[in-house]
């Protein structure tokens, strides 16, 4: 009880140190919450497809076209938002003191912050829709590392720093989701547009860059002495990009260039 009690107290600790700006919005306040729907979102991907086994797909197409390309339409938004509202507060790339707490366009700029959480938890309906419609395959444990993952991330980033230097990986991830979202809403399409998305390997390649350079920014804010990370959440987010960057480059590696091995062996055997 000695040990539960100082973890509370730690918590709490933690949570009394959150940032104004967001303090009180829906979702940001409760830790234990947070933590919870983490623990509900694996538990509905390990009993989900057993509860599908013996059930017929569903098939979603519509509410599927209509959810990635307003998934799109919310990242460009969030995108737009976090980039004005830096730029209206002269944020630089690497060293970003944090304004005032009144400052009119840092507190739009929490409020994308906080958008962005959201669209982190609406975001488990991509794992969601594939357990409908018993695409289980694509429940691969990068999928379920990285959607779990994420709503931490962007829940620490919401409520400890939705204003400074965070604002660049939020607004590089905002911009790729906007891609990757019209990738998935062009695919659901069906047979009639997939010669036309020959360009999922570069979305994937952007989608490495991006956790490359949001690590970059941050070891270098730490290098000059401007990173206002508070140090656990400073190390989490270095967790976070390492990890994302080793899996995405794994799937990379294993999807890309396989296909470019094997590719080149049947040319190879045309000109023999």
């Amino acid at each position: 009880m000695g040990i539960l009690q100082q973890v509370i107290e730690y918590v709490d600790y933690f949570d009394s140190q959150s940032d104004p700006r967001t303090r009180g919005l829906f979702l940001v306040d409760n830790l234990y919450l947070i933590a919870a729907m983490v623990i509900l979102y694996l538990v509905m991907v390990f009993t989900g497809p057993k509860i599908m086994k013996d059930k017929k797909p569903f098939g979603l197409k519509n509410l599927i076209l209509f959810y990635n390309f307003a998934m799109s339409a919310t990242n460009a938004y969030i995108c737009y938002e976090l980039y004005h509202r830096a730029s209206l507060l002269n944020f630089t790339w690497f060293c970003t003191p944090l304004p005032a707490e009144n400052d009119p366009n840092a507190v739009l700029l929490a409020r994308a912050t906080w958008l962005y959480f959201l669209t982190k938890l609406i975001e488990i309906l991509d794992t969601l829709f594939f357990i409908l419609r018993k695409k289980n395959n694509q429940l691969s444990g990068m999928h379920i590392y990285h959607h779990a993952s994420v709503i931490v991330y962007s829940h620490l980033m919401t409520k400890y720093l939705p204003v400074g230097i965070s604002y660049l990986p939020l607004l590089f991830n905002s911009g790729v989701h906007v891609l990757m979202y019209v990738y998935y809403g062009l695919s659901a399409i069906g047979p009639a547009v997939q010669p036309y998305l020959w360009w999922k390997k570069y979305l994937t390649l952007i989608q490495i860059i991006q956790f490359v350079c949001g690590f970059g920014i941050q070891i270098t804010s730490e290098v000059i002495g401007c990173n206002t990370l508070p140090p656990i959440v400073s190390v989490l987010h270095l967790m976070f990009s390492i990890s994302f960057f080793v899996l995405f480059g794994q799937f990379y590696m294993k999807s890309y260039k396989k296909t470019q091995k094997s590719d080149q062996k049947v040319v190879n055997l045309k000109n023999n």
